[in-house]
């Protein structure tokens, strides 16, 4: 089982229900946060695919999250620590959530007090230079670790971290100049250059530590309590939850700036996002530093280094044609205050792109589809669906052969959209089946006769391809209507979600407060032929070595199973068309297997999760550059770096599109091998 550890918006639908409920009746004496917890908690063991028993054992697995998100290192909490907490949890019930909201008290109270005496003592630790030739290892794998017992033993644990991390940088600039030798000038300079770089990275953590707010520690609990159900029902705070909408709908309301907290406290532009108002505006560039921010109201502003990062986002961002004020330090050195009115930020990432691969006198569609996005709060937004529409249509009008659908690292999206995109490649029948804990429900169908692109089709997919590109690519595969090819298999992901404003709740309308929403697992879905995807994924018709492959896989949340087959229409193909089909599948999964390219991309990933099993790392920095040196030399020998455009196929550009998805794609498209190589399988089964 291939899965992949990597963050997607993976859900199978989001529908916003405005439910009226009231926590089970609690509004009299209970506080806000206290009948947020109810209302999470009773909406959760409403209609989540899995219930649980409100019990000491569901309050102890939210516990072992909630640790998992603050200190999954453990790295800040020593046995003590653990077990205070413990004993207030045992005091949590259903009837009893204030005691949820006094172990949020005492986690901010622990990560004060102890992360200022850390940064103190850590950064002065750094002062001075390691003894490099000591037999010391560290363990960078987190599974095994046990509360250590004193805050001496916690010290301990954090100097082998970083020199760990200084030995890490000094790896790296001893494998760029091979002349600088253990000991002599040079190499205490960068000795202390790297002493210095970490120091830095410990001040950010740190910082943004100390700066974090209680509602911060009480939001993470809120996380743990969701989290506990599966990895894909989340609670998202107000920013959080404009965060994942804009990732849905490809849109969002702010200044156009990708933004990073700094060590120093205050929060650096990283990019400038085309077309956005910054960008227009051209007084911000990437590497100034917003100092503070201020509203359009006069106000005083307010100094971003005692901010967190979704604090300060939260007062970057705000509605269309409102203004922000920031106070800012150019790169120049010289500060100014900076006005910018907001706008409607079009995050083109996330939308559909294309492009046209000539070989000869013939032309071939190339769609690449990085999520099924969808705006369910505006019905006359943009689409997945009706973008994909129009450049199938574009195609037909080119009068193309042939179509590569590439929904590699396409983490899903809405149902609805994934329903019509694969009903646009058949006749009618159905697309994919549903079931909740109670019961299965009816088929979901396409019933509409007509089809939009009726020639042949290459699907990509990888390990991340994942939910509704899951969709997609298996219900196109059982109606034998495509050729599938990517790695071994897909993500493996067969659950749906919904989403739930919780602003709607009747419970916490009351209060003048924006509180988020959750996320959550509420169905599971079937391929036509009963079969589920969950934990299988999609297998290809032909498989391709991928580096992802080397990627360390994580566990599933729900066993596998299947449901009894139902009946559907296949497409047609002729005795003399399967036979094509089936020589080219064979040909081509020959030709990759032979292919030098393909060869030392399998060595690769064996070669990477070999070195990923040892997880204790030596910090004698003689024996670490000897077993670096010997994994580089295996590595360097494997030569699978493609350097110029394959020459089958000329990729069309659009200067138009150009300007939005940038030079640089259609450059990477053209070294592309995997779309090569589906580019040749339409070629010969357009051949005829």
């Amino acid at each position: 089982m291939k899965l992949v550890k990597k963050t997607f918006l993976i859900f199978g639908i989001i529908i916003y229900f405005f439910i009226s409920c009231n926590s089970n009746g609690r509004t009299g004496s209970y506080g806000e946060d206290e009948l947020l917890i109810g209302s999470i908690s009773g909406i959760l063991n409403r209609y989540h695919f899995v219930s649980k028993n409100i019990n000491q054992k569901y309050f102890n697995e939210i516990l072992n999250q909630y640790f998992e998100i603050l200190d999954n290192e453990k790295i800040f909490f020593t046995k003590s620590n653990y077990d205070e907490i413990k004993a207030l949890n045992n005091l949590a019930s259903e009837d009893n959530f204030g005691e949820i909201l006094r172990i949020s008290e005492v986690v901010e109270n622990i990560f004060n007090v102890r992360g200022e005496q850390l940064r103190v003592t850590l950064v002065n630790y750094l002062q001075e230079p390691m003894n490099y030739d000591e037999d010391e290892y560290y363990d960078t794998s987190t599974k095994n670790r046990v509360w250590v017992a004193t805050e001496e033993d916690l010290l301990k644990r954090w100097k082998l971290r970083l020199k760990n991390s200084v030995e890490t940088e000094l790896v790296a600039k001893l494998e760029e100049n091979d002349k600088i030798k253990i000991g002599d000038a040079k190499f205490k300079e960068i000795e202390k250059e790297a002493r210095e770089n970490v120091t830095k990275a410990v001040k950010k953590i740190f910082n943004e530590l100390i700066s974090k707010k209680p509602r911060d520690y009480f939001n993470a609990y809120l996380n743990a309590m969701t989290q506990i159900y599966d990895r894909y029902t989340t609670y998202f705070p107000p920013v959080d939850q404009e965060t994942f909408t804009s990732g849905l709908t490809g849109k969002l309301e702010g200044i156009g700036a990708q933004i990073n907290k700094s060590d120093d406290g205050s929060i650096e532009i990283v990019s400038l996002i085309p077309g956005g108002p910054s960008f227009k505006q051209k007084k911000l560039s990437p590497g100034d530093k917003i100092l503070k921010v201020g509203q359009d109201d006069g106000g005083e502003m307010v100094d971003v280094a005692n901010l967190t990062m979704n604090e300060g986002l939260s007062m970057i961002r705000g509605k269309k044609g409102t203004k922000v004020r920031l106070y800012v330090r150019k790169i120049s050195g010289a500060e100014e205050e900076i006005s910018i009115v907001r706008d409607v930020i079009v995050l083109q990432e996330t939308y559909a792109r294309s492009s046209v691969f000539e070989s000869g006198d013939s032309l071939y569609g190339y769609l690449y589809l990085p999520s099924f996005y969808r705006d369910f709060r505006n019905g006359v937004a943009r689409n997945s669906s009706s973008d994909v529409s129009a450049e199938l249509e574009k195609f037909n009008d080119l009068n193309v052969k042939g179509l590569v659908f590439d929904l590699r690292n396409n983490g899903g999206g809405a149902l609805e959209d994934a329903v019509k995109i694969s009903g646009f490649f058949i006749e009618n029948g159905p697309i994919v089946r549903v079931r909740s804990s109670e019961r299965e429900h009816a088929p979901l169908y396409d019933r509409d006769d007509s089809v939009l692109f009726d020639k042949p089709v290459v699907v990509l997919i990888n390990e991340n391809s994942a939910s509704a590109s899951e969709i997609v690519a298996a219900t196109l595969q059982d109606y034998d209507r495509v050729i599938v090819m990517g790695s071994e298999q897909s993500f493996g992901k067969g659950t749906v979600q919904t989403s739930f404003d919780l602003n709607q709740i009747n419970a916490l309308k009351r209060f003048d407060r924006d509180f988020g929403g959750i996320k959550l697992t509420v169905q599971k879905f079937y391929r036509i032929t009963g079969k589920s995807t969950q934990n299988i994924g999609v297998k290809p018709d032909i498989v391709f070595p991928s580096l992802s492959e080397a990627l360390e896989p994580i566990e599933s949340d729900f066993p596998y199973d299947d449901l009894l087959a139902i009946e559907f229409v296949k497409w047609p193909k002729s005795d003399e068309e399967k036979s094509l089909y089936k020589d080219v599948i064979d040909t081509t999964t020959r030709e990759i297997a032979e292919n030098p390219y393909f060869d030392e991309i399998s060595k690769k990933v064996k070669l990477i999760k070999k070195n990923r099993e040892k997880t204790k790392v030596s910090l004698n920095l003689r024996k670490r550059l000897q077993e670096r040196e010997e994994f580089i030399n295996k590595m360097n020998q494997l030569k699978v770096k493609i350097e110029k455009p394959f020459q089958d196929f000329v990729v069309q550009v659009d200067r138009k599109k150009a300007d939005i998805y940038g030079d640089g794609w259609y450059e990477d498209l053209a070294k592309d091998i995997y779309v090569n190589t589906a580019m040749k399988v339409l070629s010969k089964v357009t051949s005829n």
